[in-house]
């Protein structure tokens, strides 16, 4: 009987072997450390291993959950070794293994940032440093509610894209509650990343091109062209010297250009009527190409970032509505999509993400690219900036781009774009949410101020579940303390428009870590995350007070019209044109009006009739109102840009510092065309302030440039406050911890965190 015993636990010791050797990791393998690197097989393993040593709770589906973080632990090469792990070490990997089935049981609703408790901040893209070890990084990052995190090498060829997906994927499994996010170009790639052949070179945006003028061989460097002066040599980001990436694309004799049999090429040189090539380039075969049946375009690119020697150009997706479709009948928006919903799978590079942040989400192409050149979006040979007959044919393709993607990852995933900035993504109804980066633009946080108060707002009205967006702080100038200022200010701003916070400004750090925690977000010396707790009632905005406020008589109002004409209709001031294309706009002005002295606000409400051409009523249209009238061109903007749709009248404020005459013209642009409803509209003098209460505290943003005072025994007739008290190396005068009486000053361009007593 031991004998057959014996033989059995042999028999299943081989059995064992093999299929634990025969199981290999789709993307590679690990180290000591726990890093899953590329195109390497070693054991993995399986629920059926795991069962044999009395393992509970599994599913196949959470499979890569456990290896990550068994492997992340323990050291093994081979099958013996394995065993020796997990006959060893049983308690450990049983803990292991409910947590990863606690993070796959985890819904996103659940997660801090997304819930109802204040203030709400993270790290962003400082966790993508991952020189220390695992036990080190982790301390650091797991203070705030998640992790923003570039983790692919899409833009930095020397990105360490394994250990940094590792890093975050184990941060994820073992943070169930907090949000691990990738943060992702929207608009382009490096052509030598993952590869290219799952693309078709129809998937690409060119700049303007022109044809071949002599039949070019395979092995012919010089190709003769028809317009050499569309190629461009040097150019690039700091510095760089770049040449452009070209494609060589056959024509049919009925004018189809056959992407499929296209040849990638890079620029070396060009002369009078020719160019010299580097042949045969990203994955692509020299040809015979034809003359006068061959199409040469450079692409539209961005970049290079980080080490500009080294790093390439990126290549922009087509995204846009009229992509040429490639063999199997695809766009690019569609082969994105499912690239991207493949590494979120269970068993995908990201498995377990909670979502995208898309950096650079254009939803418009009519900005210059590399080399400062327009875009030829449908490839014809002329420029075109991404609108066809009119219509804005690129945002139209990046709304079905967001459409497949929110299809291949689910409802329970996070999607957020670059929204903040004019061209920046729309796709509301399907994305989570947006991101403004720099709150007003990038690095400015407070010139056109009353633009991210209505896109926030916006996203907020009609946001799906889940739903998140935040602003990234980003300030380019002024003192230390003029920065830290206006940080304030920001983060201020975000929990009053109840959105998430990060920084690029540093805060001085306190031991044993790296990276400073503002103390607004942890109640100062007390480091007590969330100590607001949940907003009570809505933002008040004190400039809406009434006797700051007088009608506009319309009646009595000079109006000029650029591209439209207006009626005035019980009170309403009803602008049209004839068309409704993406690419025109309507322009009124506003002649002599009495703006007052001071801070002055233009306050209305707008509604259109209809969408834009080729967009659902959710997706918002822009209106920009702007005046000559400002005295301070670097403290304000001149021009101030709000939302606007057909489901509803929204409300609109735009706000301008300090103006220079009591008279002055109001000129309000309206993206596309059709017709737009005006009403209420109001002219306000006074200084913008915001104040918002939370079950613990109250938070007051002053973005101007003069003190105001808030009068708090008004504002909270039943609260008594006081100050935070700062920690060790932050600010002690304005977070001196002393009680605060009836009011309470905040300096310009400022915030104030309060207790409640």
């Amino acid at each position: 009987m031991i004998r057959h015993y014996f033989s059995y636990f042999i028999i299943g010791f081989f059995f064992l072997f093999n299929v634990v050797s025969a199981q290999t990791i789709k993307k590679g393998t690990e180290s000591n450390n726990g890093i899953i690197s590329h195109n390497t097989t070693k054991p993995i393993l399986t629920c059926k291993i795991l069962k044999k040593y009395k393992y509970k709770h599994l599913r196949k589906e959470n499979l890569q959950g456990y290896n990550l973080l068994i492997k992340s632990n323990y050291t093994y090469s081979n099958a013996s070794q394995l065993k020796n792990v997990l006959k060893a070490n049983k308690k450990q990997i049983q803990t292991f293994i409910n947590k990863v089935n606690i993070h796959s049981d985890t819904p996103i609703t659940s997660k801090t940032l997304l819930g109802d408790q204040y203030p709400k901040a993270f790290f962003f893209r400082k966790p993508d440093k991952v020189s220390n070890p695992y036990n080190q990084w982790v301390k650091e990052y797991e203070r705030l509610s998640g992790i923003f995190i570039k983790a692919m090498a899409e833009e930095l060829g020397d990105r360490e894209q394994d250990k940094i997906l590792n890093y975050a994927n184990r941060f994820a499994l073992e943070h169930p509650r907090q949000l691990t996010i990738l943060h992702f170009n929207g608009r382009s790639r490096d052509p030598n990343w993952e590869g290219i052949s799952k693309y078709s070179a129809g998937h690409w945006i060119y700049n303007k091109g022109c044809y071949l003028e002599e039949d070019l061989s395979v092995s012919d460097a010089y190709i003769q062209v028809s317009d050499d002066s569309v190629f461009k040599t040097g150019f690039g980001l700091n510095g760089a010297k770049k040449n452009d990436d070209i494609v060589l694309v056959p024509i049919d004799d009925e004018g189809n250009k056959l992407w499929e049999q296209a040849e990638q090429v890079t620029l070396l040189s060009k002369e009078k009527g020719r160019i010299k090539v580097l042949r045969a380039q990203y994955e692509t075969k020299a040809r015979d190409f034809k003359k006068g049946k061959t199409y040469i375009a450079p692409h539209a690119s961005g970049g290079p970032w980080g080490d500009v020697e080294n790093n390439n150009l990126l290549w922009y997706y087509n995204l846009s509505s009229v992509c040429p479709v490639d063999e199997n009948g695809k766009q690019c928006a569609d082969v994105l999509a499912e690239d991207i919903g493949s590494w979120f799978a269970k068993d995908g590079m990201a498995f377990a993400f909670d979502g995208i942040q898309f950096d650079i989400a254009s939803w418009k192409a009519n900005k210059k690219s590399q080399g400062r050149r327009f875009v030829d979006i449908d490839t014809n040979g002329e420029i075109d900036k991404g609108f066809i007959n009119g219509d804005n044919v690129f945002g139209m393709g990046t709304y079905n781009f967001y459409t497949l993607l929110r299809k291949a990852l689910g409802p329970n995933k996070l999607i957020v774009g670059d929204g903040g900035v004019d061209y920046g993504m729309r796709a509301v109804g399907v994305a989570s949410g947006m991101e403004a980066e720099g709150l007003c633009d990038w690095g400015d946080a407070y010139k056109e101020y009353a633009k991210p108060l209505n896109f926030f707002s916006y996203w907020k009205r009609y946001a799906i579940t889940p739903s998140l967006s935040y602003v990234t702080n980003k300030i380019k100038k002024g003192t230390a303390k003029e920065k830290k200022d206006i940080e304030r200010m920001v983060v201020a701003t975000a929990q009053c428009l109840e959105i998430g916070f990060n920084t690029f400004v540093n805060t001085k750090s306190e031991r044993p870590y790296r990276i400073g925690i503002l103390d607004e977000l942890v109640k100062g010396d007390e480091n007590k995350p969330y100590w607001l707790g949940k907003p009570v009632g809505q933002i008040i905005d004190l400039s809406e007070q009434t006797e700051l406020s007088k009608s506009l008589n319309l009646n009595d109002t000079e109006i000029e019209t650029i591209g439209c004409s207006y009626k005035i209709e019980d009170d309403k001031l009803i602008i049209s044109s004839k068309t409704n294309k993406a690419e025109k706009s309507m322009r009124l002005i506003l002649k002599n009006v009495p703006l007052g002295t001071g801070d002055f606000h233009l306050k209305f409400s707008a509604k259109t009739a209809a969408p834009i051409s080729g967009f659902n009523a959710l997706v918002p249209r822009q209106i920009t109102v702007s005046t000559d009238a400002i005295q301070d061109v670097e403290r304000t903007a001149s021009s101030v840009m709000n939302y606007i749709n057909s489901l509803e009248a929204l409300p609109c404020s735009f706000y301008f510092r300090n103006v220079s005459a009591s008279n002055g013209d109001l000129e309000i642009e309206i993206e596309g065309g059709g017709e737009v409803a005006i009403e209420n509209i109001r002219l306000v003098n006074g200084q913008l302030a915001l104040a918002r209460a939370f079950e613990n505290g109250v938070v007051l943003v002053n973005p101007s440039l003069e003190p105001f005072t808030f009068h708090l025994d008004e504002l909270f007739p039943d609260s008594k406050f006081k100050r935070l008290k700062a920690s060790a190396h932050q600010d002690k005068k304005v977070n001196n911890g002393n009680d605060v009486g009836k009011t309470v000053s905040v300096s310009g361009l400022n915030g104030l965190f309060l207790i409640k007593k």
